[in-house]
């Protein structure tokens, strides 16, 4: 079994994603990876396989192209602003010995956090549709095989950067197969929030959710 971790990245990498990588390479010793970086400043570490960016167009689509090139049977995405604080292969093996639809859930950044609900903010509006309630994917962890489920994108396309995991999750709740926090847990080490996009992504993920409520639409639904 090989894993593939994957990590979009455009800030100075030894001040955020040298420190994640470090972090992967402490904890995944036992198991065949590679470090799956995406990003227009050279990368590279123990394990490392940089992929050049020639045009930034934000991590989604970054996320996306490393996701469905990568080699590994799991795929595990991570952020540069967080760190792996245990071992992977406990998740690994929840997966593993699941009979779970999708072979899917996220390492756990140390609090629960659901999807919008009915009356809450969301982009530039509330909700004014009822929706279920369903963890957030956050950190996703899965089999290669679940990336035909979601049209061959981890993310849904019509996002740019931020917003993206709450419709994941909130898509397989619907199909069935609501997300969880795995027991492998990552912290932040250097946070930084990027605002730009958050109300128009925001704004994608209430549209997404409406549209759902009403037609049985498929995880890369393409918004007009």
């Amino acid at each position: 079994m090989k894993l593939s971790f994957i990590l979009a990245t455009n800030r100075k990498p030894s001040e955020y994603a040298d420190i994640t990588i470090n972090s992967i390479n402490q904890f995944s010793s036992g198991f065949d990876y590679e470090i799956c970086v995406y990003s227009q400043e050279r990368v590279a570490g123990e394990n490392v396989v940089w992929i050049k960016e020639e045009e930034q167009k934000g991590p989604i689509i970054a996320i996306n192209y490393l996701a469905t090139h990568c080699s590994g049977d799991y795929i595990i995405q991570i952020v540069d602003d967080h760190i792996l604080i245990n071992h992977i292969r406990p998740t690994i093996d929840v997966l593993e010995s699941s009979d779970r639809l999708y072979k899917i859930c996220s390492l756990h950044p140390g609090n629960f956090c659901g999807n919008p609900i009915k009356g809450q903010l969301c982009g530039t509006k509330n909700i004014d549709f009822d929706v279920p309630y369903y963890p957030l994917c956050r950190f996703p962890v899965l089999h290669k095989s679940v990336l035909p489920v979601l049209d061959n994108c981890l993310y849904n396309t019509n996002f740019i950067y931020h917003g993206a995991d709450i419709w994941l999750g909130y898509y397989l709740g619907i199909k069935g197969c609501p997300s969880f926090d795995g027991p492998t847990s990552v912290r932040a080490h250097n946070p930084t929030k990027y605002l730009k996009y958050e109300a128009e992504d925001c704004d994608t993920c209430r549209l997404l959710m409406k549209e759902s409520t009403i037609n049985n639409i498929p995880y890369n639904f393409k918004l007009v």
